[in-house]
């Protein structure tokens, strides 16, 4: 596949994508389509440790196919990252009123409100949100908001995976909720459906099948 950069002003690009493939064996996606892009800020050298970077990406039109299958981008994201030595920190924010839909599988997912950091070291190590991060989305065939939010930082490392941490998903009349845990590869799901904080069931499966 093939990826072109257009500049349309000093410091925005449009970048195309037409079936350009990234990684190898189960980490390999294919990309198609395209989004516009803003270099809000850049300090030192986009590359050379240390530098920082900050992106705004919209018209978002993304195809990606990866082992899981497809995945439908469309709309708006903030990016910054920076790097110093082998520490890279980068963020990616979405506006309410410029939300990001993903469709996966023909379910329509639509993000506004988030926040997600993520931070990785030289020895493999990585930590996926901050304590209350997170964000709002809407699910196709449901019409309440639900939220999404860290309670502890999801740790682990390249090569062991996801081995840690709990993340919240809230529906907005605070009926029902559901609490994600994950340990060393298998994640327990507890579901509250009353809005008691009392467990009324709890599943647990591996990361994979969950993803």
């Amino acid at each position: 596949g093939m990826y072109s950069f257009t500049q349309t002003s000093a410091n925005s690009y449009t970048v195309t994508f037409d079936n350009c493939t990234s990684g190898s064996g189960d980490e390999q996606a294919t990309f198609l389509g395209s989004y516009d892009m803003l270099v809000e800020t850049l300090t030192g050298t986009l590359g050379t440790s240390p530098y920082s970077v900050a992106l705004a990406y919209s018209n978002i039109d993304l195809d990606v196919v990866d082992d899981v299958g497809p995945t439908e981008l469309a709309g708006s994201l903030q990016f910054s990252r920076s790097v110093s030595g082998t520490t890279i920190s980068e963020l990616a924010i979405v506006r309410r009123a410029q939300p990001l839909t993903v469709t996966k599988e023909s379910i329509f997912h639509l993000i506004g409100g988030a926040s997600i950091s993520y931070t990785s070291t030289g020895a493999g190590s990585f930590q996926i949100g901050s304590a209350n991060e997170g964000y709002e989305f809407f699910l196709h065939g449901y019409s309440s908001m639900f939220t999404l939010r860290v309670v502890t930082p999801i740790t682990g490392t390249m090569a062991t995976g996801m081995t840690a941490g709990t993340l919240l998903i809230e529906a907005e009349d605070d009926d029902s909720s559901l609490t994600i845990t994950i340990d060393s590869g298998d994640v327990e799901i507890s579901i509250d459906t009353d809005g008691d904080d009392i467990s009324d069931g709890t599943l647990t499966i591996s990361w994979d099948d969950l993803y």
